[in-house]
């Protein structure tokens, strides 16, 4: 059995905790959320960066069971709960799912390393991290978003606790 912690910075991105090897049976793996306070996201795509409540919440002290799918790599990734603050702006143009620079109709004090939200609708609303302003009217994100995001869409800044996250899986099969 392989049993270790990971730890989820606080404003940090979705973060890897668990990746098996081609050779699993179909075993699965046990996240348990040891923090006493804070919530976490537990799910197989980096899509985690979304704020939808699709992937399994884990409250202070709970566990889950994710199943592997036999003879594949599988991936696991911890994410905080993210929490708008005040600060808002609206992009002022489309931006494709791809992009890492967004355009936004007013000055923000968006500053690099700070976590932003991006989007209006559940479905394709997601948390992106700042690499540079290259303008006042400009974010450029470190990694490329998921979504189309129309103009006019709401971007916030956002925060999140940390955790730490104890991953329990059979022997053999993987581990970050």
């Amino acid at each position: 059995m392989s049993d270790y912690n990971v730890y989820l910075q606080p404003n940090s991105l979705p973060t890897l905790v668990y990746t098996s090897t081609t050779q699993n049976t179909g075993q699965g793996v046990t996240i348990t959320n040891l923090s006493p306070t804070a919530n976490v996201y537990v799910g197989s795509q980096p899509a985690l960066q979304t704020l939808n409540a699709t992937p399994p919440l884990l409250g202070p002290g709970q566990k889950v069971r994710v199943n592997l799918y036999p003879q594949q790599v599988n991936n696991i990734y911890g994410s905080p709960v993210y929490t708008p603050t005040t600060t808002t702006t609206t992009l002022s143009q489309l931006n494709t799912a791809g992009t890492t620079l967004f355009t936004v109709a007013s000055s923000v004090p968006f500053v690099p390393g700070t976590l932003f939200a991006v989007g209006n609708l559940a479905s394709s609303k997601e948390v992106l991290a700042v690499s540079g302003t290259p303008s006042t009217t400009s974010i450029l994100a470190t990694t490329a978003s998921l979504y189309d995001h129309n103009n006019g869409s709401t971007v916030a800044t956002v925060t999140a606790a940390g955790s730490s996250l104890r991953v329990t899986a059979q022997a053999g099969f993987g581990q970050v």
